[in-house]
């Protein structure tokens, strides 16, 4: 990689705009390399680029996993409403059944 420098100011910048971003995204924004770790910028950036791609890869699984939950739950509600609207119509059914057999035979009550 290209040796890079920035300056404090844009360090700190850049870091709060990160963390900011991490936590959109859900993540702890304290696991953000520090640059006063690093013995150079480069290897900071380095390490800034893969904390950005973990954060990344970390918050589209956590999506992933809502969304399945919730799709599961749709699934879940779905069946509920299927089930009521079969037994809806099974009473239905049998109503009309009873209201035939009284039509066609009125002595029985």
């Amino acid at each position: 990689s290209l040796p890079m420098t920035l300056t404090a100011t844009a360090k700190l910048n850049l870091i709060a705009v990160l963390q900011d971003s991490a936590e959109v995204l859900g993540m702890s924004s304290d696991t953000c390399p520090n640059f006063a770790a690093f013995s150079s910028d480069s290897d900071w950036i380095d390490a800034l680029s893969c904390w950005i791609q973990d954060s990344v890869v970390m918050s589209i699984k956590r999506l992933t996993k809502m969304v399945g939950k919730r799709i599961d739950l749709l699934e879940a509600e779905n069946q509920k409403l299927i089930l009521q609207v079969s037994n809806f119509e099974f009473k239905l059914q049998e109503s009309r059944m009873l209201s035939k057999t009284k039509t066609n035979n009125p002595t029985q009550q």
